[in-house]
């Protein structure tokens, strides 16, 4: 046992060095005064999100910046989207009636396809219709991009957890962010692998992404917010990311039971395989619980393992404004659910041999596109 848990204890320290890395080098998103500049175009997919839609939509024609339009497509709802969508009168805001998903399209990346097609603007932002963003979040993005010369921003927002089932699993992503992946080194070198996106705000140059062909390279892409970023890495273009705690906000589920089926469509789309799936089963068990137990005999090696995770979980709460407590005892218990996650989504695609998502399923699925 003690191999095992002096190797564990070195992955914990490499942990532990990527956390205090990217806080030091990783700078948040700044907030911008500016008003103008490159016309934006806000693109949102929206099926069947009467809870969330008009708020998102509220935000976005609340923004600072003045040259900014909003499209949202209503990608055949059957719930109250559309109504709340109609009740806006904004001449900012176009709502476009989403058509049928083509044969070996995804819903989302058509529907972003749909989007960006109507989009005037020289710079495209891609939001999902469940974020917040502060009046001055758009300019500030504006103004990170610009600076970077890069050819796509994307967002690390400040995840929202009010129930105790999202403070013991949604976690797991600022967790994983803070010490899984070394940011401060994505930023500084271009490799496709360290490419990173997300659905809470991909801001991208128009040029850049005509380039690729659009979402047409994603047209079947589980995770296509981290796929386009990937695929403008894969034709030589820089793209950059950056944390906001304070600009950008999202909710991304409400309770846990919403956490469980949300991240069980695309877990093991995102490994690619069973094999992956049972590896990283049992890299988990071995990281994140073994030591936990062994921790209660007195072994020195492991009690110092549980010691640095503590230390990490507790700089990101700081840092991120999380519960301590949440820090502190909750571990393991957000292990657990991730193991439940992880080998529900592998039996469920495996022997539905599709993926299931707000109604919809397919078997002809990639991970980040061609």
């Amino acid at each position: 046992m003690i191999p095992l848990e002096v190797a564990a204890l070195a992955v914990w320290l490499y942990a532990l060095a990527t956390t205090i890395l990217n806080l030091i080098l990783e700078r948040p998103l700044r907030p911008s005064d500016r008003t103008g500049g490159p016309f934006v175009s806000v693109v949102i997919p929206a099926r069947n999100e009467e809870r969330s839609i008009g708020a998102t939509v509220a935000a976005m024609l609340a923004q600072t910046y003045r040259e900014l339009e909003v499209i949202v497509i209503d990608d055949q709802s059957s719930d109250r989207t559309p109504e709340i969508l109609a009740a806006f009168a904004d001449p900012r805001l176009t709502i476009l009636q989403g058509e049928e998903t083509p044969a070996g399209w995804l819903g989302k990346p058509w529907a972003l396809e749909q989007g960006s097609r109507r989009a005037r603007g020289e710079l495209l932002l891609f939001v999902d219709a469940d974020i917040h963003y502060e009046p001055k979040a758009v300019a500030s993005m504006v103004d990170a991009l610009e600076e970077s010369g890069a050819s796509m921003l994307a967002i690390l927002p400040h995840i929202e957890m009010r129930t105790l089932g999202e403070q013991v699993s949604m976690m797991m992503l600022p967790f994983f962010v803070a010490a899984g992946i070394p940011l401060w080194l994505g930023n500084r070198w271009n490799a496709v692998g360290l490419a990173l996106g997300g659905g809470v705000g991909n801001l991208v140059r128009r040029s850049a992404y005509d380039a690729i062909g659009g979402h047409t390279a994603l047209h079947n892409a589980v995770i296509d917010d981290i796929g386009l970023a990937r695929q403008l890495r894969a034709h030589g273009l820089r793209t950059r990311h950056v944390i906001t705690d304070v600009l950008v906000s999202a909710r991304m589920y409400h309770g846990l039971r919403e956490v469980v089926a949300g991240f069980e469509k695309n877990v093991f789309a995102f490994l690619g395989n069973a094999w992956s799936a049972l590896a990283l089963a049992a890299v988990m068990i071995w990281l994140h619980v073994l030591p936990f137990v062994l921790a209660f005999t007195g072994r020195p090696v492991s009690i110092a393992i549980v010691a640095i995770c503590t230390l990490i979980r507790l700089i990101i709460a700081l840092r991120s404004r999380y519960s301590v407590l949440n820090a502190i005892f909750l571990h393991v218990p957000m292990v657990l659910v991730w193991l439940y996650i992880l080998l529900q989504s592998t039996w469920m695609t495996i022997r539905r041999r599709e993926i299931h998502w707000r109604g919809r399923r397919s078997a002809e699925w990639s991970r980040f596109g061609r």
